[in-house]
């Protein structure tokens, strides 16, 4: 770790899961700037690649491209088995891949989103940080940075989404119990609302997350119409400004770091007070 030039994880290769866009690429960056190589993953060859691309000539930092599916337990260990061949370690896992869903409460969920849930942000998950666990315990070094939500707390989104969020919320801190007094740290980052490409803001549209109108009605009672459970977010959440995505990849760079070695099985907000 070097500070004199800001690169808190100089030296350090960092497995980025679901790094094509969005917030995945903003990690990526900020990775990439603060001395990492940057291992980064997504399901579309072409978007991938053209990613890590620009996040290496914007940086002058190390990318590597990797097409896997985070569902995948096979694409797990390829990634791990690839990155450790390519470089000779791993130093951080990052798991910002996720499935949204709809938006909608139990009743209105389909058998197909909670499958594609479950499986990627459950199962696929959990892969991915046994294949981390067991390759940072060999070296007894390591940190498994989880990317949760801030529904774990507040569960006012989709349902199976919810569900699996308070899943990762769990394996996260187990895997910190098993790895007290060890050189290998376990946290779980909870990033505040933001527009993205995929969940609620794809479907009704991104103003939503910011309309401070409530429909509450005298009894207290919020309307849940067909299901959705966009009026119980806005009426139940303080979100009238987005957060920064640096800033949410500035505490991973943190957590990632020497700086943060004696933070393990902790939970990091970063959401402006939205979820208050």
């Amino acid at each position: 770790m070097d500070l004199a030039n800001g690169k808190m994880l100089e030296g350090k290769v960092i497995v980025l899961l679901g790094a094509s866009g969005g917030l995945g690429k903003v990690f990526a960056t900020e990775f990439a700037k603060a001395g990492a190589t940057v291992v980064m993953t997504g399901r579309t060859e072409s978007t991938l690649k053209a990613a890590a691309e620009e996040v290496a000539q914007a940086t002058g930092g190390v990318t590597y491209p990797i097409v896997a599916d985070m569902a995948s337990l096979d694409d797990a260990k390829r990634v791990f088995a690839e990155s450790i061949e390519k470089f000779g370690k791993v130093d951080g896992l990052v798991t910002n891949a996720s499935r949204t869903g709809k938006n909608v409460s139990l009743e209105a969920e389909e058998d197909i989103d909670i499958n594609e849930i479950i499986d990627s942000d459950v199962k696929g998950l959990m892969w991915y940080n046994r294949e981390a666990l067991r390759h940072f315990l060999e070296r007894d070094s390591g940190c498994i940075l989880n990317i949760g939500s801030n529904n774990v707390g507040r569960p006012i989104c989709d349902a199976a989404y919810c569900a699996a969020k308070y899943a990762a919320w769990g394996l996260t801190r187990q895997m910190a119990m098993r790895c007290v007094a060890t050189g290998v740290r376990c946290n779980l980052l909870n990033p505040g609302s933001f527009p993205s490409a995929s969940g609620a803001n794809a479907t009704t549209g991104a103003s939503h997350l910011y309309d401070a109108g409530e429909k509450v009605q005298a009894s207290g009672r919020i309307p849940v119409v067909n299901g959705s459970m966009i009026d119980i977010m806005k009426a139940r959440t303080n979100r009238a400004v987005p957060v920064d995505l640096q800033q949410v990849a500035y505490a991973a760079v943190y957590l990632l770091s020497d700086m943060a070695r004696d933070v393990n099985g902790q939970v990091f907000t970063v959401d402006r007070g939205g979820y208050m």
